[in-house]
């Protein structure tokens, strides 16, 4: 009892002192967040203690667009906040970003078919449970839009983040993967809902190194599909129709001044159900794509391509 009060008095100070706001679920944990800053949050899920770092931009408004941010294998939350692009992006369109922390050893999503072993944690509730959490006003404080929550990740985290569109696409409107590919060893296995047919399209930015020698662009070891065959499942289990484009990297907006020309290109279906796109690009890398020679911004990309969803019934 007097740890728990100690605990209130704590918070309770905090929160004067910083300006941050704190909200407790018995199972959502005690969220808390002031703007411009991130925080680490603790919550129950499947009877084990799972963790996220939360950050919460300056210019925060109610109605803001969330991101949950996955790392990779043997990596981290916090190295996942450092390493990727999405938090200056989320700061400067006003984005909440949620950076999950993996379990076992090394750190591992379950995350499809290929990717990744140790499994048999329940990652894809704990997911789910996070974005439920921090969508609910009287837990979190925060005022989310539904309509805007987005799947993105890093390596071992990009297949999580597209297996959770796969399976929850009428949760996570969009997908954004670095270093990995489709989550499945067939299109059929994405979007399926026995209950109510197909689940909303979405649209998936994917961005391989060619150079990667840890998930390969051209080969497959066991842990991830062909970028080529990638794209093709991206494609089917969106129902794109037609041919896609295909241009040097360098040509896609998100490529910045100075990018190097003939080091990579870009494949996108643009003529997919629910009018959303599947683009893939490569770039002259290798395994940690996020800075790159073609000065390709992953994160610029995906969030075009996010800001152009359709409003759902």
């Amino acid at each position: 009892m007097a740890k728990s009060w100690l605990r209130f008095v704590c918070n309770a100070w905090m929160v004067l002192m910083t300006g941050a706001a704190l909200a407790h679920d018995d199972t959502c944990g005690w969220i808390w967040h002031a703007p411009g800053e991130s925080r680490p949050v603790y919550m129950k899920h499947d009877g084990q203690w799972r963790s996220y770092r939360l950050y919460v931009p300056s210019n925060y408004r109610p109605g803001a667009p969330l991101i949950v941010d996955f790392h990779g294998q043997t990596s981290s939350r916090n190295s996942q906040m450092g390493l990727s692009c999405w938090k200056d992006l989320a700061e400067r369109e006003g984005a909440i970003v949620a950076y999950p922390q993996a379990l076992s050893f090394p750190t591992t999503w379950d995350a499809g078919d290929y990717c990744c072993h140790p499994r048999g944690h329940d990652d894809e509730g704990f997911a789910l449970h996070l974005v439920q959490c921090l969508a609910n006003v009287r837990k979190s404080g925060l005022v989310i839009d539904r309509q805007r929550v987005f799947a993105v990740g890093f390596s071992n985290g990009a297949a999580m983040a597209g297996r959770l569109a796969c399976n929850h696409s009428d949760v996570f409107a969009g997908a954004a993967l670095a270093s990995q590919g489709f989550p499945y060893r067939f299109a059929e296995s994405c979007r399926t809902d026995s209950a109510a047919g197909q689940k909303p399209p979405f649209p998936v930015v994917e961005l391989r190194g060619k150079w990667d020698f840890i998930v390969p662009f051209s080969i497959s070891l066991g842990w991830s599909p062909t970028a080529s065959r990638s794209v093709e499942r991206w494609a089917s289990a969106n129902r794109c129709e037609g041919e896609p484009q295909v241009f040097d990297t360098c040509e896609d907006p998100a490529s910045g001044a100075g990018c190097l020309r003939d080091r990579g290109r870009c494949i996108r279906y643009d003529n997919c159900e629910g009018g959303v796109a599947v683009t893939q690009c490569s770039v002259g890398d290798d395994h940690f794509v996020y800075g790159n020679p073609q000065r390709y911004d992953f994160c610029e990309a995906a969030w075009r391509e996010f800001q152009q969803l359709p409003i759902r019934p």
